[in-house]
């Protein structure tokens, strides 16, 4: 991960990096198991929802055709 860390140091613009998340997370320290089961989590939840979504979707549209 340190090779990012130039990329972090050369993107400041006003004396503020532009993308000063993703700098400080490619900075910080590897996350703990438990961090990693709970990011895990959440994208599982995430992935789940827009799945559902989709399916209210393709149901909607077929039974209001011209609301599209």
């Amino acid at each position: 991960m340190k090779k990012f860390s130039n990329a972090c140091s050369t993107s400041i613009s006003y004396g503020r990096p532009k993308n000063r998340a993703f700098c400080d997370l490619i900075e910080s320290p590897a996350l703990t198991l438990d961090e990693i089961n709970h990011v895990a989590a959440i994208a599982d939840a995430l992935a789940f929802t827009i799945e559902q979504m989709g399916k209210i979707d393709a149901a909607y549209s077929a039974a209001f055709p011209d609301k599209e």
